[in-house]
């Protein structure tokens, strides 16, 4: 559920980033989001403040301070200092990879999305709770088909599998340390011909830092759809889940505890 949220163009996006003055933003690479040079970088700045001004987004506060609209000062503050982040992608077939980043700060979420190269959309989505809808919705798993089917494939196998599919090619069992050649024909076929696909990264952060992230890829078929996670006790292991929404709610939810816990 989106409860607010405010479209900023880059230099409003640099100027809200300067004015928190952080250094960096989880799911952001900071070479993609400023020109080259220092002058380039101030006359960026000193436009984005000033559209946030004429927008009412921010007002000048003597003797020469900004002050920021307090919505946005409380999305910026998740945003610049999360005590979890989220980083999801989303695959769509024709239509590329989607980037969703996630911030969690005094239980709430601030979701941050790229409408174009030179565009933030930030959204106040609420508690955990909404948060898991919508990411749930995101990758729109079908409501049955979650049948226990699961096996086990090599970590590193499933990387060339997702390339090689990617390439329109079909890796067999043997190449990507699969157990059920069957199980495995219906995982590609999902990245194949699914109408998405993904990943998800849970992060905790501590002091500014992303710790070891909690990770899960997933693929919505057209019949059946996957989660896969790494096989726990088993290193360089993955295994591979027949899941529906149910499936991926609880794989998600638990996760998302252990996030909470983390904190």
């Amino acid at each position: 559920m989106i409860v607010l949220e405010y479209l900023l163009d880059r230099s409003e996006f640099v100027a809200l980033a300067a004015l928190m003055r952080a250094d960096t933003i989880i799911g952001i690479d900071p070479a993609q989001l400023l020109p080259a040079t220092p002058a380039e970088r101030q006359a960026m700045f000193v436009d984005g403040e000033k559209s946030l001004i004429a927008r009412g987004l921010a007002r000048l506060s003597p003797p020469n301070a900004i002050q920021l609209d307090p919505a946005l000062l409380r999305m910026a503050r998740a945003l610049t200092q999360p005590r979890s982040a989220i980083i999801a992608i989303r695959a769509v077939p024709g239509r590329g990879q989607q980037l969703y980043v996630f911030y969690a700060r005094d239980a709430a979420w601030v979701e941050q999305t790229f409408p174009d190269p030179r565009a933030h959309r930030l959204a106040e989505i609420g508690g955990s709770a909404e948060l898991l809808e919508r990411l749930l919705a995101l990758y729109d798993f079908p409501e049955a088909g979650g049948d226990g089917t699961a096996f086990q494939l090599d970590t590193a196998g499933f990387v060339t599998l997702v390339s090689a599919v990617r390439a329109g090619e079909v890796p067999d069992a043997a190449s990507v340390g699969a157990t059920d050649p069957e199980a495995l024909d219906s995982l590609v076929g999902a990245y194949a011909y699914g109408p998405v696909n993904g990943s998800i990264a849970l992060l905790p952060i501590r002091e500014g830092h992303a710790l070891e992230p909690m990770e899960i890829a997933l693929a919505r078929g057209q019949a059946e759809s996957w989660l896969i996670a790494d096989d726990r006790g088993h290193l360089g292991k993955a295994r591979a889940f027949r899941a529906d929404r149910a499936t991926l709610a609880e794989a998600l939810g638990a996760m998302l505890q252990a996030l909470n816990q983390a904190d």
